[in-house]
């Protein structure tokens, strides 16, 4: 079984950008960065709710809002 590799959270930024401007689709993306349909989608939502910072890496737990629970 293959490793899976780290990507940066720039690159995830980039790519969810470009799907989100329609630069590139979404088959596209999971061709190119090799990655499951559930990442993306993943990826899509973590940036619509918290933008970019959300890619960011944490020293500890994230604290959500009520209403986003």
């Amino acid at each position: 079984m293959p490793q899976k590799r780290k990507i940066p959270a720039e690159e995830k930024v980039r790519i969810v950008e470009e799907y989100l401007n329609g630069k590139i689709g979404y088959a596209d993306v999971k061709e190119i960065m090799g990655i499951h349909s559930k990442t993306l989608q993943s990826w899509i939502s973590r940036y619509r709710a918290e933008g970019p910072d959300g890619f960011l890496p944490t020293e500890r737990n994230r604290i959500y809002p009520a209403e986003l629970k």
